[in-house]
Formats: C-alpha cells, sequence, structure tokens
C-alpha cells in the first residue's frame, strides 16, 4: 500500500483555511475597536500594528503549511488513478471542482498553462515564495484579502499564479467528497 491518507485530516484542513480567509478583515475590524491605533510620533508603531502583523505571520504560516498538506496529499491520490480509470475521464472530476466556485481558483500571472486543480497542487508544492495579500481599509487597519501569490520556476522559466485561497479550498473539498467512493477503492487497491 502507498502513504495512507488521513482524509478527514485534509477536510479539517480545507475547513480551516476556508474560515481563516473569510475571518481576516473582521478579526482586524474587531481588533481596532480595541487596541491603541494612536501615535505620539510619526516612528512610533502601534499595539494595533504590531497585533494585525503577529496575526498575518501566524495566518501565512498556517495557511501555507495546511494548503502543503492537503496538495500533496491531494498528488498522492491523484497519481493513484489514471485517466482512462473512470468514464468520464479523471480530469473531468478537477472541471467540476472549480466549476462548483464558479470557476475561479486563481489567476496565472506569468506562465503559459492552465490552472487546474492538479496543477494548482503542483504549484503549492513546488512554489519557491509563497505570501499572502493584504489590503488596507485605512493605514492602520489591514488584513488578508483571501489571495495568496506563489511564484516558482519550470524548466528554468519563472511562473506566477494568484490563488483565490477559500475557493482554492472549497473547489479541493468539492474534488474529494465527488471521488468519496474512490477512497475505499484507494485503501483496498494499495494492499499487496
Amino acid at each position: 500500500m502507498g502513504h495512507p491518507i488521513d482524509f478527514g485530516s485534509i477536510e479539517e484542513k480545507l475547513f480551516l483555511i476556508q474560515q481563516l480567509a473569510c475571518a481576516s478583515q473582521e478579526n482586524a475590524k474587531w481588533k481596532s475597536s480595541y487596541l491603541n491605533a494612536q501615535k505620539e510620533e510619526e516612528w512610533q508603531v502601534t499595539d494595533l500594528q504590531i497585533e494585525l502583523e503577529d496575526n498575518l505571520a501566524l495566518t501565512e504560516s498556517l495557511i501555507s503549511s495546511y494548503m502543503i498538506e492537503c496538495a500533496v496529499k491531494t498528488r498522492i491520490f491523484q497519481d493513484h488513478f489514471t485517466e482512462e480509470h473512470f468514464e468520464c475521464g479523471f480530469s473531468s472530476f478537477d472541471k467540476d471542482a472549480i466549476d462548483s466556485v464558479d470557476g475561479n481558483i486563481g489567476t496565472v500571472l506569468n506562465g503559459k498553462f492552465a490552472l487546474s486543480l492538479r496543477e494548482s497542487c503542483n504549484k503549492i508544492i513546488h512554489a519557491k515564495k509563497f505570501s499572502l495579500i493584504k489590503e488596507n481599509e485605512d493605514l492602520n487597519v489591514f488584513y488578508w484579502n483571501g489571495l495568496c501569490h506563489l511564484v516558482g520556476t519550470f524548466q528554468k522559466k519563472e511562473w506566477k499564479i494568484e490563488l483565490n485561497v477559500r475557493n482554492w479550498a472549497a473547489a479541493i473539498n468539492y474534488y474529494h467528497s465527488s471521488l468519496i467512493e474512490e477512497r475505499s477503492e484507494f485503501w483496498d487497491n494499495g494492499e499487496d
């Protein structure tokens, strides 16, 4: 048998990714309601700025780790099957999952490739740079807008994508839900 995959863990991480993607702005607003955002001197950093920077750093670390875990486990699962395994073709599950989030998991900013779920997982795994994109409501209140940039190289050419993390997580969740029967087969066929 190949690597055992805890599909419940994937579902948990995808849920948390979606929740964090939706919560950042609300969290920043809430913290701005009680933390000091006033400066006596221009060079000073406020309690609010420190808290929001710390929150963003932790969020970035969690999102990166969760995305890598989900992407790696999804790719292991995908590599178990061939396109011919399914009557409609394996790639149709990928397309249906992306369509479930209005066809938008992200944008290719640099490079020439289609951003399928499979390709997005590969980009997450092989990215050399990862960053959450933050927005400012004003100079003191910034938050993660739910998007991230991933940058890497393939065959000595740089690629860059902007991934809608919430939609990506929802699409991956839909994808795994669509293949629930294959999960059993994945475990059964793996025994030698």
